[in-house]
């Protein structure tokens, strides 16, 4: 049976966004709507700055990494699957309705975070940290050092987080 709506959060972040199209299109009805809310969209920073260029190479290294392994990486939508949407469902047998910014941004406010900012962070912080464990383009120490900086920006509730992401609302012909 179609259906109405679609609502895939972060789905296609993962896969390759014109595969999942095909398999997915046939369970929405003629007019059916496209709900895609929190597609990643390449931004991620941590702020204050540890050392600029140290900053810039992790962010860049885990951007690639969202590709997956060299294998993959022609298949899935990668760092900037926002835009990747935005490009596909224009040009699919779709009308793009609606996109707009869906931004994480986590800050303290007087030096504390109000609910469980905190807890988020250090998972975001060892997220990054597994992606890039032993990264032939990291110095490890560097790195240890640039994550121990960055628990210590939480625990004493400094650290800015933003992840630039995309929602999107497309609907079927």
């Amino acid at each position: 049976p179609p259906y109405d709506a679609i609502v895939a959060q972060a789905v296609f972040d993962l896969l390759s966004i014109p595969e999942a199209h095909r398999a997915l299109d046939p369970l929405l009805g003629p007019g059916g709507l496209w709900y895609l809310p929190i597609h990643f969209d390449g931004v991620t920073a941590f702020d204050p700055p540890v050392d600029a260029d140290l900053d810039a190479r992790i962010e860049r290294l885990y951007h690639e990494s969202m590709s997956g392994s060299s294998d993959q990486a022609e298949e899935r939508a990668g760092a900037q699957c926002g835009r990747r949407l935005l490009t596909h469902f224009r040009s699919a047998d779709t009308t793009l309705l609606e996109a707009g910014a869906s931004d994480w941004i986590v800050l303290p406010h007087e030096g504390v975070y109000p609910s469980d900012e905190a807890y988020f962070l250090h998972h975001i912080l060892r997220f990054v940290e597994i992606e890039l464990a032993d990264h032939p383009e990291l110095d490890a120490a560097a790195f240890a050092d640039w994550v121990a900086t960055r628990r210590r920006q939480i625990e004493s509730g400094e650290l800015v987080y933003i992840a630039h992401q995309l929602d999107v609302l497309a609907q079927r012909a």
